[in-house]
């Protein structure tokens, strides 16, 4: 009896290993989408929660990360504002952060309704905002690379967040 519990309960685990490499691969991988791979590796197996959630339970989880993520450099963005000469173009980053901020915290509901569209569209949105806080980041002396480099990472994150929902969307199997 306890080498058949054994044997079978190796054999789950060999199965939900087996699931998750699989699923991961073909979110971290996707053609069409500029996904920061080895990134998305890293994300996708870093929790128990990631391993073993279903694509709805993940994409919440990535969301909610997402979401904290961009609201801790906005906190940081703000911290800057108050020690550098350029005020206005730190100003204009917060401004696209705090709408960046509004549209993932706004894409759980769309994605509870099921209007994914709406969900991808919510999240799709952040990418604009990060691409031009850099740019106008990247012209500031000294260059605040943190924020930068936060806004790249936001971007990554992003996109296999976008991956996921365009799954939903096409009723597709990631």
């Amino acid at each position: 009896m306890v080498v058949y519990v054994r044997k079978n309960f190796s054999l789950a685990h060999i199965l939900v290993l087996l699931l998750f490499v699989m699923r991961s691969k073909s979110i971290c991988t996707k053609k069409d989408m500029d996904i920061n791979s080895s990134l998305c590796f890293e994300i996708l197996k870093a929790t128990p929660e990631t391993a073993k959630s279903d694509l709805p339970s993940l994409v919440k989880f990535l969301i909610d990360y997402q979401s904290r993520n961009v609201s801790d450099t906005l906190k940081q963005i703000k911290l800057f504002r108050g020690n550098t000469t350029d005020m206005r173009k730190m100003k204009d980053c917060e401004q696209l952060y705090e709408g960046a901020l509004a549209g993932i915290d706004d894409s759980p509901n769309s994605l509870a309704a099921k209007d994914y569209y709406l969900a991808h569209l919510y999240n799709a949105g952040t990418f604009p905002n990060m691409h031009t806080c850099i740019d106008t980041l990247s012209t500031m002396k000294p260059v605040p690379e943190v924020l930068s480099t936060r806004s790249f990472v936001i971007i990554d994150i992003t996109g296999i967040i976008c991956v996921i929902i365009d799954c939903f969307m096409r009723g597709i199997k990631c």
